[in-house]
């Protein structure tokens, strides 16, 4: 797994590339358990462009999700996320949110899934990306951002980090060399 940092003022753009993609799942961003105590709603946009805003408390019976669930249709739920405005907001109960923004959604993530599962009344669990390994032969980019503000104040930030991402990704060039793709391929026996 090649992972890329890009630290900006807007938040961290990553960028995920396996070395002999294939067969499986890329989770990255990476599950991230939230403590339901700090984490109180979430906001999405669904592929018709309707926003979608809650109360985590509200998905209910758990397990529950809010997002483009992979594994349940219980709770808030879209079969993905909007592809001109990709993001899932987690709103945390000190005003700012945690925004997971994907860098062109339609062109390479295809319709990846990106949710919450409110696993039990005690456990949340945030999947940032859940996407098919084949799709990262080259890097895959998305944000961890902070998101503040309401429904039209953070799509307006949503919008400007797709574009950011945009440019951003466009012009990265790695400091490091690339993974050797003979590290991706099966040892002998």
């Amino acid at each position: 797994l090649d992972l890329h940092f890009v630290c900006t003022a807007s938040g961290v753009l990553l960028g995920s590339r396996l070395a002999g993609a294939g067969a499986g799942t890329l989770w990255s961003p990476p599950r991230i358990a939230l403590p339901p105590a700090d984490w109180q709603g979430y906001l999405f946009w669904d592929p018709d462009g309707k926003g979608h805003q809650g109360k985590l408390l509200a998905l209910d019976p758990t397990p529950a999700y809010a997002g483009a669930s992979a594994w349940g249709e219980n709770g808030d739920t879209a079969k993905t996320l909007d592809p001109r405005r990709p993001a899932l907001v987690v709103e945390s109960a000190w005003g700012c949110g945690l925004g997971i923004v994907f860098v062109e959604y339609a062109e390479r993530w295809g319709g990846a899934r990106s949710f919450l599962q409110r696993h039990t009344p005690a456990n949340l669990f945030l999947y940032a990306s859940y996407v098919p390994a084949a799709r990262a032969g080259k890097p895959l980019w998305a944000w961890l951002a902070p998101i503040t503000g309401d429904a039209p104040a953070a799509a307006a930030r949503v919008d400007a980090l797709v574009q950011e991402g945009e440019a951003l990704a466009a012009a990265f060039r790695p400091l490091s060399k690339p993974v050797p793709e003979a590290w991706g391929r099966p040892l002998p026996e």
